[in-house]
């Protein structure tokens, strides 16, 4: 696997501004990695392989040229599924919005997309971002960490067992409603100030 997958985000930013590596050699690097290990650890749910391409190759011909350069300009990153990205697929890890694709970027996006950086792929996160570590993402993945699947308390795993296995039909359990305890209570008399009629 190529050592460009490893390489920090700064020192990436300062190889590609001293034309020592290309962007689009980043990227196909880091797509490389993607295609080879995410059917195994699913740990991306929308990969955006073409248009991080052709950000890529524009990013190659602003070197060239000799333009300002941000700086992460080159620099592939990936953005939790939580961030709105324009046109693309943007779930949350939710069925509610499985097909929504905002009209905008959210800021942190946009100012990501200012400083130079390429957006490779959404990556998983349970739903609403509400679930346990670990637990099941709403299209099958799981929440991973590196290569390996992140490991979840007992707590969390027999929380997320009984909330998967349980029956439509099973009683949901509340708690009491309570008598509200200021009802007893006399109301306090109105005071000379508070009767006053208000001036007009």
């Amino acid at each position: 696997m190529s050592d460009l997958c490893w390489t920090s985000m700064t020192d990436l930013a300062q190889m590609v501004a001293a034309r020592k590596v290309s962007p689009v050699e980043i990227v196909q690097a880091h797509l490389g990695r993607i295609s080879a290990l995410d059917g195994q650890i699913k740990s991306y749910i929308t990969v955006t392989g073409e248009a991080a391409l052709a950000s890529a190759k524009a990013a190659e011909a602003a070197v060239q040229s000799g333009a300002e350069l941000g700086p992460l300009h080159g620099v592939p990153m990936g953005l939790k599924d939580l961030y709105c990205t324009k046109g693309v697929k943007t779930t949350g890890g939710s069925k509610i919005l499985a097909d929504w694709a905002p009209d905008e970027d959210a800021t942190v996006v946009a100012r990501l997309a200012g400083a130079g950086a390429i957006s490779l792929a959404s990556s998983t996160c349970t739903s609403s971002r509400m679930g346990p570590r670990g637990s099941i993402h709403t299209t099958g993945r799981r929440g991973i960490r590196g290569t390996r699947p992140c490991i979840a308390s007992a707590a969390d795993r027999r929380r997320d067992r009984a909330r998967r296995w349980r029956p439509a039909s099973a009683p949901v359990r509340s708690a009491p409603i309570r008598a509200d305890p200021f009802a007893s209570r006399p109301r306090c008399a109105a005071s000379p100030a508070s009767s006053r009629p208000m001036a007009a």
